[in-house]
């Protein structure tokens, strides 16, 4: 999620007890069910496959700055594929 639109819905949750939704997620230039979906996302709990995703992306992150950011997305996979014994595709972790 780009974080405009993080800090968009944000907004939108913060204004909503003044403010119609609809009338928010018009001048945001968002859908409204896509800001209930969000809101809906926010309350649940992380799914198994969320928090393996975040730890996933937190490591992939290590090596990045270890390597000085010369590895490119599929190098750095194979990289934490080797470093951690898994066998995860590049785009997982993207």
């Amino acid at each position: 999620m780009q974080i405009n639109q993080q800090i968009n819905y944000e907004i939108i949750q913060e204004l909503s007890s003044k403010y119609p939704v609809t009338h928010l997620c018009i001048v945001t230039d968002l859908n409204r069910s896509s800001f209930y979906k969000w809101r809906k996302r926010q309350t649940r709990p992380l799914t198994p496959k969320e928090l393996e995703d975040e730890e996933l992306k937190q490591i992939h992150i290590s090596i990045d700055k270890e390597v000085n950011h010369i590895y490119g997305c599929p190098r750095l996979t194979m990289e934490l594929n080797a470093r951690y014994n898994k066998a995860v595709n590049h785009k997982r972790v993207d």
